[in-house]
C-alpha cells in the first residue's frame, strides 16, 4: 500500500514508513521482485541508496486490494472513523 502511495521511493524510507528494519524488508523485496511486483535499482548519485519502484504488474494489484477492502468493510460494519482510528490503532 505504501508504493501505492508513493511509487520510487527508497528502501531506507520505505522501512522507516512500515517500521521495519533492512533485515526484514529486503528479503521482502526481493520476493516481491521475483514475482515481477517491484523493481529495486540503485541512486544515480549514490549506489549505497537503492529505489523501488512498482511495476506495471505491481500497479494492477492495486484494484484488486480495494476491492478485498470494500469486502472487508462491508463484513466488519464500521463506519469511516471507526476504520480511521483501528487503522491509527
Amino acid at each position: 500500500m505504501v508504493l501505492w502511495e508513493d511509487d520510487d521511493i527508497t528502501v531506507s524510507s520505505l522501512g522507516a514508513r512500515l517500521r521495519l528494519d533492512s533485515g526484514t524488508l529486503s528479503p521482502l523485496l526481493k520476493r516481491l521482485q521475483v514475482r515481477g511486483l517491484v523493481d529495486r535499482r540503485p541512486s544515480a548519485d549514490d549506489a549505497r541508496v537503492v529505489h523501488v519502484r512498482l511495476t506495471d504488474e505491481g500497479r494492477t494489484l492495486a484494484d484488486e486490494a480495494d476491492r478485498i477492502s470494500a469486502c472487508v468493510r462491508d463484513t466488519v460494519a464500521l463506519s469511516d472513523d471507526e476504520i480511521g482510528l483501528l487503522r491509527s490503532l
